[in-house]
């Protein structure tokens, strides 16, 4: 499996599989990912599947609003900068 838009990123790549599984997804990016995402969704190419999953998609926490679970797939180097920006995403039940 490869994730056209965002490499072999492990994010994408569960994003994708869940929006194709028919969960509602919202996804954190920044930049040229980001933009990539808004203007064609992910694109997961599985054998001669290619179609593009659209998701919702930020590049804030806080336009995302409240999430019933959060996946953290970030290289390490970023977590520690990034952590506390997610605070809007996170509520007791998250």
């Amino acid at each position: 499996m490869v994730l056209s838009e965002l490499g072999d990123a492990v994010g994408g790549l569960i994003a994708a599989k869940l929006a194709r599984a028919g969960f509602p997804v919202s996804v954190l990016a920044r930049g040229e990912h980001w933009r990539a995402i808004e203007a064609r969704g992910l694109t997961l190419l599985e054998g001669e599947a290619d179609a593009p999953v659209h998701v919702a998609s930020a590049n804030e926490p806080a336009a995302l609003g409240p999430q019933d679970v959060v996946f953290i797939a970030l290289k390490a180097p970023s977590l520690v900068e990034t952590a506390g920006s997610l605070k809007p995403l996170l509520t007791p039940n998250t």
